[in-house]
């Protein structure tokens, strides 16, 4: 595979509404990108994983499902477009992949999200249950797996009473065991080659609440542990699918933060340092007491992993959106997430099939970003649909982030785990004579995303 970006832009990009659809202009899109990064003509033999896996082989299908609803409205179908990876690439993907591997081989189409987010009621809406029990009848080796080991459940008890501009939302998260990985998992130890090394707020990294403390367990002294699924690691071939969307807490989430839904154990996940300013990065200035209360109602502990949540924010009608304080490191200086994209990235690209960290990389990923339907301001969930009608793909993430962000409207220094990236070490090709630009709305708190 070449090491550039390929890119497809159509202003008549649209998501077909058979996924199965042979003549969709999707279908040209993901050909054009593949053709491009194995410098392969297509024809009926055409075979473009062959050069990346053999028969036999075992490929990861790593889309973005998210959720199909945020604590406050129903996900309505132009922001659920903006949010998860449409079926219309899945489909061809599973196609290539099964030609590639053979009815020996292994296909699993795999997330981790959200952990209230109940992934069987999600796939079967989003219809992604339907398309893997399409391919099982024609005798493919797919499977469709949660990588999850728990989740929380939703039980509300008051849900979404409108009292003025507010939603008042009471109920409780209850921790419940799924199945998992049939495989089972791996803890992976990064130690110095952690980019949390020698992170002056290592004591101070903090996830969501109720298991906001939860990092300590896996970062301290030189340590730095990662979960992963064992699916993961025998696989030869990750195909990664994220939206091109913008992420109130890392700025934009595209290759490299899809990669977070690889992993079990998410509580171990540095999202922000506590404390704000010059003592920690989850605030932006020094909260009121009206803000920790709010905050301390969001998610309160009652044990066992299990919590009551009691949340009343200004709810914006017409674009259903919630206006709510920070808590989160959800902020243009958060200096805390950027650090665990790029440790799960090499997570994911490093450690061997035993769970021990390689010096080469011991599997390849593909990834191609749907950002046909695009999602911009406050995302990943609060994101609103943009019309971009564009797909991008690449062998290097780190270069095709570059460029997506690039492409986003924002300036590239300004996303950390970017800073380190030349623009003139990137390749790219693209079916137009000129790269597409936009411009997004930015996330709340993140307005600098534009400065140069």
């Amino acid at each position: 595979m070449k090491d550039t970006i390929a890119i497809y832009h159509d202003d008549n990009l649209r998501y077909p509404k058979d996924p199965f659809d042979a003549a969709s202009i999707i279908r040209n899109g993901i050909d054009y990108i593949l053709s491009e990064l194995t410098g392969e003509r297509i024809d009926s033999e055409w075979n473009p994983l062959g050069k990346l896996v053999s028969k036999g082989s075992k490929i990861i299908i790593k889309p973005n499902f998210v959720t199909i609803k945020d604590h406050h409205f129903e996900l309505n179908s132009d922001r659920q477009l903006a949010v998860t990876t449409n079926n219309s690439l899945i489909v061809p993907l599973i196609e290539y992949a099964y030609k590639a591997v053979g009815d020996n081989g292994k296909i699993i189409i795999a997330d981790s999200p959200i952990e209230a987010s109940d992934f069987d009621k999600t796939v079967s809406k989003l219809g992604v249950l339907h398309i893997v029990e399409e391919f099982q009848k024609r005798g493919y080796p797919v499977e469709l797996v949660d990588l999850r080991d728990f989740r929380v459940k939703p039980i509300q008890i008051i849900n979404n009473l409108r009292l003025g501009n507010r939603s008042f939302n009471l109920g409780l998260f209850i921790k419940k065991s799924l199945p998992g990985d049939n495989s089972g998992y791996s803890t992976i130890d990064l130690l110095e080659k952690s980019a949390f090394n020698n992170h002056k707020g290592i004591n101070k990294l903090r996830f969501y609440k109720p298991h906001y403390k939860k990092p300590l367990e896996a970062h301290f002294d030189n340590h730095h542990k990662y979960n992963l699924a064992n699916s993961i690691l025998e696989a030869d071939l990750i195909i990664n699918l994220p939206k091109m969307k913008t992420h109130k807490i890392s700025g934009v989430t595209l290759a490299l933060k899809n990669l977070i839904g690889l992993t079990n154990k998410k509580y171990w996940l540095p999202h922000y340092t506590e404390g704000y300013m010059s003592s920690g990065d989850q605030y932006d200035h020094e909260p009121k007491m009206s803000e920790r209360i709010q905050n301390f109602l969001r998610v309160i502990p009652i044990g066992f992993g299990n919590s009551i949540f009691i949340r009343y924010p200004i709810t914006i009608e017409e674009s259903q959106q919630v206006q709510m304080p920070i808590y989160n490191g959800s902020w243009i200086k958060n200096d805390t997430l950027w650090r665990t994209i790029l440790d799960v990235a090499k997570v994911v690209e490093y450690s061997d099939k035993t769970g021990n960290l390689a010096e080469t990389k011991q599997r390849k990923v593909l990834s191609i970003i749907d950002g046909v339907v695009a999602g911009e301001g406050n995302g990943p969930l609060g994101a609103t649909a943009k019309y971009c009608d564009v797909l991008l793909g690449s062998m290097n993430m780190y270069h095709l982030d570059f460029l997506a962000t690039k492409m986003m409207g924002f300036n590239t220094h300004k996303i950390k785990y970017l800073k380190d990236i030349q623009e003139r070490d990137i390749n790219y090709t693209c079916n137009q004579s000129k790269l597409p630009g936009f411009k997004f709305v930015t996330p709340e708190r993140w307005a600098g995303l534009y400065e140069k």
